[in-house]
């Protein structure tokens, strides 16, 4: 196993810990977060391969995963870490980072999702469930599913 110090670290790392506040090199690959991760089973990539990509300064594996977009931002996998990394912030500064670089998921209506609850936070202060099915409905040309 690779243990990353200061000469070590890479843009990327650097990058995700001034947008976060998270220093990811801290990460031990210890797979705790995996493991309580809720949508982990049905991804190609694992929260702990997506840290190793940051690690590793793999930006394109990293941006490219469905993970990002699929992480609900439950909050398990920070709570599980025991070097108490927030990987569910780690996320949302790399879903940033996607929309910033035009990097867009496989599934389409993930990005359109992402925008719309991402929008009402700014907007509202708060998701508004009813509203954002709504929309995100609309979008997708199904109005009445559920």
């Amino acid at each position: 196993m690779l243990k990353l110090d200061a000469e070590h670290v890479h843009n990327l790392s650097k990058r995700i810990r001034d947008l976060s506040g998270e220093d990811v090199t801290h990460c031990i690959q210890c797979g705790k977060c995996s493991g309580g991760c809720t949508v982990a089973p049905d991804m190609e990539e694992i929260p702990s391969r997506i840290m190793r990509f940051i690690q590793l300064n793999m930006k394109e594996r990293a941006l490219t995963s469905s993970m990002v977009w699929t992480c609900t931002s439950c909050l398990t996998c920070t709570a599980r870490c025991p070097e108490g990394i927030d990987i569910a912030k780690v996320m949302n500064v790399l879903r940033m980072m996607c929309t910033a670089e035009g990097y867009t998921p496989k599934e389409k209506q993930i990005h359109v999702f992402n925008r719309l609850f991402i929008g009402m936070i700014q907007k509202y202060g708060h998701v508004y469930e009813l509203g954002l099915m709504v929309k995100n409905n609309m979008m997708a040309m199904t109005p009445f599913s559920c």
